[in-house]
Order: C-alpha cells, then sequence, then structure tokens
C-alpha cells in the first residue's frame, strides 16, 4: 500500500502513533494461569492485504487476563440448569444477510483476509422455506473462517428471492447488532483498510475507562453498512517493562 494513500490522521489522536516499535513490543499476553500466549508478529487485516499468510493462531487467549469483559457481578449466581433435558453447547456461527454476494466475498476474504470455507450458490431445499419463512425462497451462502483456530464461523447469505429492504444499521437501534473482531495493532490495520476503501465510523479510539483501559477500539463498516469493530486488547504494565 502507498502511504500517500492512507487518510490523515486528526491531532485529537496523533498521540495514539507513539506507540514502541513492532519488534520492541510485548510478543505475549499471559493466559490465566500466568503462562504467555504466543502472538504473531503481524496481524489477519494488514497481514493479508500486504500479501502475506493469516496468523497461524488467535491473537489472544480468551480465558487471559488481556481479554476483559468486566468485573464480575457479585452476589450473582447462574441459574440452574440441574433439572434440564438439554443445554446450549458453543456458539456455532454468525450469520449476515448482504445485497451481493460477491462484493461482500471479496470485502471479507481479500480485504479482510478471512478464509472462504464454503459456497453454496443455489440453495432451494424446502426445509429453509420453512425455517426462514419464505415460501419457495432461495438463498446463496458463503462461509468464512475468521482465523485458523477459531471454531465459529461466519455465513453470508443473499436472498435470490423475497429480498427485503436494507435495514437500518444504526447502532442506538433495538435489534442492531455488531462483530467484534481481535487485532494485535489497530493503528495499522486502520491504515492500509482506509487506504483499501473501508469506511470507518471514526477516527481510533483510546479506551480510558473500565476493564478495557489503554486498549483501542474503532467501528467500520460492510459494504451493507453492518457495523464490524476491531479491538486491540491493553497491555498490561508489566509486559511493558519486560519488552
Amino acid at each position: 500500500m502507498r502511504r500517500s494513500q492512507v487518510r490523515t490522521l486528526s491531532p485529537s489522536f496523533l498521540h495514539l502513533r507513539q506507540r514502541p516499535a513492532r519488534d520492541q513490543r510485548p510478543a505475549t499476553c499471559p493466559q490465566a494461569d500466568g503462562s504467555p500466549v504466543q502472538q504473531p508478529g503481524r496481524d489477519l487485516f494488514h497481514d493479508t492485504l500486504r500479501g502475506g499468510s493469516p496468523p497461524s493462531r488467535l491473537l489472544v487467549d480468551h480465558r487471559s487476563p488481556c481479554y476483559r469483559t468486566g468485573d464480575p457481578l457479585p452476589g450473582e449466581a447462574p441459574v440452574s440448569t440441574a433439572e434440564s433435558t438439554w443445554s446450549f453447547q458453543d456458539l456455532h456461527h454468525l450469520g449476515l444477510t448482504v445485497s451481493d454476494i460477491e462484493r461482500s466475498i471479496h470485502f471479507y476474504r481479500d480485504l479482510l483476509g478471512m478464509e472462504l470455507i464454503g459456497r453454496r450458490p443455489s440453495v432451494t431445499a424446502g426445509y429453509v422455506g420453512q425455517q426462514t419463512g419464505y415460501d419457495g425462497v432461495e438463498l446463496n451462502v458463503a462461509s468464512f473462517r475468521i482465523s485458523p483456530d477459531c471454531r465459529q464461523t461466519m455465513e453470508v447469505v443473499q436472498y435470490m428471492n423475497h429480498a427485503g429492504e436494507p435495514a437500518a444499521t444504526g447502532t442506538n437501534r433495538a435489534g442492531n447488532s455488531h462483530l467484534c473482531l481481535l487485532v494485535d495493532d489497530l493503528l495499522a490495520a486502520v491504515d492500509d483498510l482506509s487506504a483499501a476503501g473501508v469506511s470507518f465510523k471514526s477516527d481510533p479510539v483510546e479506551i480510558t475507562a473500565g476493564p478495557n483501559k489503554g486498549g483501542r477500539v474503532i467501528y467500520m463498516h460492510d459494504p451493507d453498512g453492518y457495523t464490524l469493530e476491531m479491538f486491540q486488547p491493553p497491555v498490561d504494565a508489566a509486559q511493558e517493562e519486560s519488552a
């Protein structure tokens, strides 16, 4: 990517550029037991944009202190399911309805670097009409793996008939959602994706409060306006000193 293509950074977050060089930053993030988890030298986004290979593992262990969703709620015990005859096992996949599947494949595979793992260009089985509530529906489906070690997949679906109107995409609207992607260098990812024409809702934001204080975050949009969040976890002070 030519650096001249990268948009000018606003003064409000130029201080975020004052970060150690890549080879000086910590390469590990402790797991819950204190042992390190190796992180790759590059992230999924700009590795792929610059012609490299996707990373061999996830950037952050979700059990690690580096991945924090908030403080435990005092006195809150889980609801017992001991007498239930069923339980949820895992998150299987995320599904997005899109207006142009080829455009979405280009975005998620060629720009974000996700692996295209399956195509079903004409799904017309009768059960699909029952499932969706649209009799005689035909779907065009593409499935992606976000990273090599991610168990869950993402699928994009284009309705070839029974297509509806585009939904409002404001994150303040009830029923809306977003997908959050972990990244090891948010600023570099924003540079590369901006140069590729990806639309962002803001400049990169430094998290100044809460369990992820010290991290970085930004919203971007896919071709249909769906909100994607990029999140770079904070680096613990002990890691910075050891770098």
